[in-house]
């Protein structure tokens, strides 16, 4: 007779691989507007989001600089700034998270985000 609490299966993801997965989640949601992912990942980047477009809206030099370098490429920073400037009235809140139904495969919960403004 086995064990019960061996017989689970754990998949990892390297500290390198959840960043990768959070930026190109970001990047994604300044491309499109809205994105589709799971609760979990929401819950993470969703207070990233607000902190660079509060950065952007300071208008400093330092927070192009950091921007451009979570990011990657200054042509992303382009996104950011069209974003800020739609947002310039709002002071928090820029995402809004939307329930919305569970992956038919493994039955995790997923949502939508998207902007307030757009």
């Amino acid at each position: 007779m086995s064990k019960k609490h061996r017989n689970k299966i754990n998949i990892n993801k390297n500290k390198s691989l959840k960043k990768a997965l959070r930026k190109n989640l970001i990047l994604s949601l300044f491309k499109h507007k809205k994105i589709i992912t799971t609760n979990s990942n929401v819950k993470k980047i969703k207070g990233k989001i607000d902190k660079l477009i509060n950065l952007f809206k300071k208008n400093t030099l330092y927070g192009k600089r950091r921007i451009s370098s979570f990011l990657g490429k200054k042509s992303y920073l382009k996104l950011v700034e069209d974003v800020a400037n739609k947002s310039s009235s709002i002071n928090c809140g820029y995402i809004k998270i939307i329930k919305y139904k569970n992956r038919r495969g493994d039955n995790a919960k997923i949502s939508l985000l998207m902007f307030t403004f757009s």
